[in-house]
């Protein structure tokens, strides 16, 4: 059965990537990333006061700053829904510095919806929706007498929450680049899991941006909080569109080519779709 998971555009040209394939890049298969990575560092003339506390263990403090979200027009293989625009991002937040693994998920749900199970507890967990995401960030909340940032029906409580929740799409990006402007925060053989892999890979194998965190490229999609739509510009602290069709996904996988392994793309689907190259990473908002 195939199901569609992105449109790969080559002028008017749309192929349809399924279950069993990677999209293929223009031209044909990418090779190896062999441009210099970016080693631009981030801004720190005003120093970030908000939040406070320790990180829980596996997660890294985000400092809050500004960013370009999005790419420049002149970025290789961007697309049109990547319109650059200024994101502030004015509160320091928890991010966890893998995706959450099969061990982790299993802990928490007393299963493993993973295709690629026998890759190990310390694998990604994969073939999860956007629903099926919430479902566990309420119930580690619970466990840890935490507040649910999850409503019943989905809808999300807000930064405001404490409990464990999905980053926005540019709490997502601005972590990613960890202060770096190009497409990727280093160069991709020594960051990511991408296209020809035959499944997903350990966490934290791959090298980790400045920040500290571990395959924010590749190894699988991560879901994050917004419903895809236009970028709206400059922005404070955006929590994307009110309503929507789809959820986003960023980051790439271990089956999809380099031109979609870049920190500005942006992927969409359907919030209860489950698929083999969809996991995803927890935030917290520091309290």
């Amino acid at each position: 059965m195939v199901v569609p998971i992105r449109a790969c555009l080559e002028a008017s040209v749309v192929v349809v990537c399924g279950l069993s394939m990677a999209c293929d890049s223009p031209g044909g298969t990418s090779g190896p990333d062999t441009s210099s990575p970016d080693t631009s560092t981030p801004d720190t003339s005003t120093p970030d006061t908000t939040g406070s506390g320790e990180a829980p263990t596996g997660f890294v403090r985000v400092p809050a700053g500004v960013f370009m979200m999005g790419s420049p027009s002149i970025e290789e293989d961007r697309q049109d829904d990547e319109t650059q625009h200024e994101v502030r991002v004015t509160r320091a937040f928890w991010l966890k510095t893998t995706e959450v693994t099969q061990g982790e998920w299993q802990s928490v749900m007393s299963s493993n919806p993973s295709q690629f199970s026998s890759c190990g507890s310390t694998c990604p967990v994969e073939t999860v929706s956007w629903e099926d995401a919430t479902l566990y960030l309420n119930a580690t909340s619970d466990l840890e007498g935490l507040e649910r940032c999850y409503e019943n029906d989905g809808s999300f409580k807000g930064l405001d929450c404490t409990g464990y929740r999905l980053p926005t799409e540019a709490e997502w990006e601005y972590a990613a680049r960890a202060g770096t402007v190009g497409a990727r925060y280093g160069l991709l053989d020594s960051i990511a899991w991408y296209e020809d892999n035959e499944g997903t890979k350990p966490a934290g194998m791959k090298a980790p941006n400045a920040w500290g965190l571990h395959d924010m490229l590749g190894n699988v999609w991560e879901w994050v909080q917004d419903w895809y739509g236009e970028y709206g510009g400059d922005a404070s602290d955006p929590l994307g569109p009110t309503t929507g069709e789809y959820r986003v996904l960023r980051g790439g996988s271990w089956d999809f080519a380099a031109f979609d392994v870049r920190v500005a793309n942006r992927l969409w689907l359907p919030p209860d779709l489950r698929f083999s190259a969809n996991g995803f990473r927890v935030a917290r908002s520091i309290p």
